[in-house]
């Protein structure tokens, strides 16, 4: 089973215990991915961003526990008055919880209004939990705490993972010379990155994130962390205000050394010179080469920035 196989099989199973399924043109142009069942409580919305996920926070409150899927991250946008002024507050202001799971599904290459990751603006506010996952079993892990929970997720989901299986070992070595935590899509280019470097004898230790708030690091992947010293981190949202930023500033307080790889302050169009896409396995290896290269002149291992 494949992530887009698994998303089905969840939306499906909640939708046969009352649980609904809300968004836009859900049944046109493949289902989205194959990801939305077919079942009488997938309700189609209007063409209102604004006004969708009002619905979706007025059937959270109802005991729903809706899905809201938005076709493309740049909707949140849109959608986001309700989400962050109102589902996000619930919880702390009021008491009362609003547990709406928004699927927010990036892509690549659809040109500027539909290519954007946006995880990192959610993460700015407090009320959500943000989380990318990239395999099936991620997934199912992050489905079952938010049935557990009564606060609106946000699920940063790319498109360019839903092939993905568990894959079950990613690189990792004992002591690795640098170490690669990769968000999202860019899992799938960091592994390839690390295969490449391993011909050139760098030995690439590869750590998916994908819970980005609350960002934790356990304590068995921070010993390595620590150990090594030295960290990459690759996100597919824009560089400035990301979390990758955030997440390299955390270790960075704690003795490690981190940069961080993303897309640049550009919109993201389609063809060159304009291209903006998310860091492909060849911008990695190069980024992880000139890292651990610079390691002679002090940079692995130090212990402030």
């Amino acid at each position: 089973m494949n992530l887009a196989e698994k998303i089905h099989e969840i939306s499906l199973e909640h939708c046969q215990n009352g649980g609904l399924i809300l968004g836009q043109c859900l049944s046109a142009l493949g289902r989205v991915n194959g990801t939305v069942p077919e079942h009488p409580n997938v309700i189609e919305l209007p063409m209102t961003d604004v006004a969708g996920s009002g619905f979706a926070c007025g059937m959270a409150l109802a005991g729903r526990k809706p899905i809201f899927v938005m076709r493309f991250q740049d909707f949140s946008i849109l959608n986001g008055s309700s989400l962050i002024n109102y589902a996000a507050k619930l919880k702390e202001l009021h008491g009362i919880g609003c547990p709406v799971f928004i699927r927010a599904i990036a892509s690549e290459g659809l040109g500027p209004v539909h290519s954007s990751v946006l995880h990192s603006v959610f993460c700015h506010f407090p009320g959500f939990r943000v989380v990318a996952p990239t395999t099936p079993s991620e997934y199912q892990f992050i489905w079952d705490q938010f049935l557990e929970d009564d606060i609106p997720y946000f699920v940063s989901e790319h498109r360019d993972t839903y092939k993905n299986l568990d894959k079950g070992v990613y690189p990792y070595y004992n002591n690795p010379d640098i170490i690669i935590l990769p968000i999202s899509a860019c899992v799938n280019e960091a592994i390839k990155a690390s295969h490449v470097l391993e011909e050139d004898s760098v030995q690439a230790s590869v750590i998916p994130i994908s819970i980005l708030k609350p960002f934790k690091i356990p304590f068995g992947i921070w010993e390595a962390i620590t150990n090594c010293g030295l960290v990459l981190i690759v996100d597919p949202s824009y560089e400035y205000c990301s979390i990758g930023t955030t997440i390299a500033y955390t270790l960075m307080k704690n003795g490690a050394y981190a940069e961080v790889l993303s897309c640049t302050d550009n919109t993201k169009l389609l063809k060159e010179p304009f291209k903006n896409e998310y860091p492909k396995f060849d911008a990695i290896y190069r980024k992880a080469l000139s890292m651990v290269r610079g390691k002679d002149i002090g940079v692995r291992g130090r212990t402030s920035p």
